[in-house]
């Protein structure tokens, strides 16, 4: 029993009647968000593990920590 396909038509005929495919390039991505902010985290990650699990930073406080960081510019 053959599959059917959810394809429309307009879409099968634009690329049938195509003489060359040309293949899309990946995206190239000029900086990533993390690049700036990641030796703090890896410092506050080697920290925290050396503590209790009570006394650990969350994700959230972590976030909200940056965020002043970066208001007073420190970083």
């Amino acid at each position: 029993m053959a599959r059917k396909m959810e394809v429309d038509p307009r879409t099968v005929s634009k690329y049938a009647n195509q003489e060359e495919f040309r293949r899309k390039r990946k995206q190239k991505r000029k900086a990533r968000v993390m690049d700036s902010v990641k030796q703090i985290v890896d410092k506050w990650i080697k920290e925290d593990l050396k503590k209790k699990k009570k006394y650990k930073r969350t994700a959230k406080k972590c976030g909200s920590s940056l965020k002043t960081m970066v208001k007073t510019q420190v970083i």
